[in-house]
């Protein structure tokens, strides 16, 4: 880095930090940089665990798309014919969203690294064939008939002329590529990943710790920088007698490859998969889990999480785990499909509720009426939203899709009243920066009473498996209930990057949630039809 760019960017910090002190609002979105160096610095073992997972998936993913850009460069720029094919092919392939291959490539490969290495290589796939192309056809005219009045092999053509020649080009797209393989990467761990930055950042930022956030987004900024420096030696040829020497390249190349393509090894365990990422809504599985209680019952359990709840089902229906515990509504609506059936309740009454700021005065539903409404919810919960609004008169109010910023909607006064959080979760959350909400229950809007989760499993699922689930979730449920301080202990085991703030206000979450796991956790086929029938009367199914 040159002085005058040393001086640019520090004086951006400096520009960035004084900002921050001056508008102290912006905690809630924002955190400053002597902050995050300190983050940086206070939590190294965090970051260089989930900076080398991530690290190892751009890597292996540039690899695994290099293995694919150089013959097909070569075969566009031999077979002219199949240009006109394979162009709008790439096209076409990049066009499609990241986000729309990442949750695909997890059912096709599970959770393997492979599903993220792959998501990888179809990002960088396309700016590295066609800088290869291109340079290969930059290769003057002249010189081709040169080696062809000598009668040059093909792999002659192109190994001593074409190849060589295409370099400037390839660097150039092997840096564009090395720009955006962190694009890919993320976008993968945020569809499926376990581990890794980008599931670092997320977790964190849901959880309200935008140090740890932003620190783990400059430590992907660093990694990229890394193998954008990288490249750069390489273009100057400083490995310039290690690139001759094939066969080591080759072994290199081998080796990574054969690490992402890699799978965990079958041990018999059913997975889980959760609703969300790691709350206290979830403590009394990881007491399940570490206490034996599952494994006890023949039930041992690996617990999946997925950054987005939205779509969970298919990794049911494909076979991809055995268990999730999802929302009621949607359950039911996927059990009418004939997609699923529930097998055990979980919490037994509804979390999700209107949350209002104190200053509004809003203690009955009319109060809403003439005031913002922020809403986190798509498709039918969205129906749902304006169903119920409908049916208690609430109409003079403007409905505000705030998608996953619901705390820092409400507490920057963006919106009056949220809906789709949970009092248990956002509600502390809010209560933890100073935010004071009052709380009207769905009950005051005529909704029956229903299970907010359930444990659901695939439709004709083996019924003695889940009997011996329903008992090992009981006896967990009871333990966490009866050693609540040790059952939140077990909980942080299990997520250890969870930041100072975060432990704070989850655990006056996990005190408020407690109470409300179920003790009898068979289903309730009364109260679940009941619910049934009221959506189906409001053609809500």
């Amino acid at each position: 880095m040159t002085k005058r760019a040393f001086f640019v960017f520090l004086l951006l910090f400096l520009a960035w930090e004084a900002t921050y002190q001056a508008m102290p609002h912006l905690s809630l979105v924002l955190a400053s940089p002597s902050m995050i160096f300190k983050r940086l610095f206070q939590d190294g073992q965090v970051f260089l665990f989930h900076g080398s997972v991530t690290l190892l998936e751009m890597v292996q993913g540039f690899l695994f798309a290099l293995g694919f850009a150089v013959p097909l460069a070569i075969l566009m720029d031999g077979v002219r014919s199949l240009r006109s094919v394979l162009q709008p092919l790439f096209v076409f392939v990049q066009c499609i969203p990241l986000f729309a291959l990442a949750p695909i490539m997890v059912i096709l490969f599970d959770w393997s690294q492979k599903a993220i290495i792959v998501t990888t290589a179809i990002m960088i796939f396309f700016p590295l064939t066609m800088a290869l192309y291109q340079g290969l056809l930059s290769t003057p005219q002249s010189l081709i008939d040169y080696f062809k009045q000598h009668n040059a092999s093909l792999f002659a053509m192109y190994w001593k002329l074409k190849l060589p020649w295409a370099m400037p080009h390839f660097i150039s797209g092997l840096k564009v590529a090395a720009g955006i393989a962190g694009i890919g990467a993320i976008g993968g761990e945020w569809a499926g990943g376990q581990a890794g930055l980008g599931l670092l950042m997320l977790e964190s930022r849901r959880g309200g710790d935008f140090e740890l956030s932003f620190a783990a987004l400059f430590t992907l900024v660093l990694i990229t920088l890394s193998l954008f420096g990288v490249i750069q030696m390489l273009e100057m040829r400083v490995f310039k007698k290690l690139m001759r020497r094939a066969e080591v390249m080759t072994a290199f190349i081998a080796l990574l490859l054969l690490a992402g393509c890699a799978s965990e090894p079958e041990t018999g365990e059913k997975k889980l998969l959760l609703d969300w990422l790691p709350n206290p809504n979830h403590v009394p599985l990881y007491v399940g889990v570490e206490k034996g209680f599952f494994k006890e019952q023949g039930v041992p359990l690996k617990i999946r999480k997925v950054p987005d709840p939205t779509e969970i089902l298919p990794y049911i229906t494909s076979g991809q785990v055995d268990f999730v515990v999802h929302y009621v509504p949607d359950s039911i609506r996927a059990e009418v499909y004939g997609e699923v059936e529930p097998i055990a309740t979980y919490v037994e009454h509804p979390l999700l509720a209107f949350m209002c700021l104190k200053e509004h005065g809003v203690k009955k539903v009319s109060d809403i009426n003439g005031l913002k409404l922020g809403f986190c919810a798509t498709g039918f919960g969205q129906t749902f939203l304006q169903q119920i609004l409908k049916e208690n008169n609430v109409g003079m109010v403007e409905l505000v899709d705030v998608h996953y910023t619901l705390v820092p909607a409400l507490a920057t006064k963006k919106v009056d009243v949220l809906f789709g959080g949970y009092y248990n979760i956002e509600g502390e959350y809010l209560r933890s920066i100073g935010v004071e909400v009052d709380r009207l229950p769905q009950s005051d809007f005529g909704i029956p009473d229903h299970p907010e989760f359930v444990i659901v499993a695939k439709k004709g699922y083996d019924e003695e498996t889940s009997a011996k689930f329903r008992k090992a979730l009981a006896q967990s449920i009871q333990y966490a209930k009866a050693h609540p301080e040790e059952a939140f202990n077990i909980y942080l085991r299990y997520n250890p990057e969870k930041g100072e703030k975060t432990i704070q206000w989850e655990k006056n979450s996990w005190e408020v949630t407690r109470p409300l796991f179920a003790d009898d956790t068979t289903v309730d086929r009364a109260k679940w039809e009941h619910f049934k029938a009221w959506l189906m009367q409001r053609n809500l199914l």
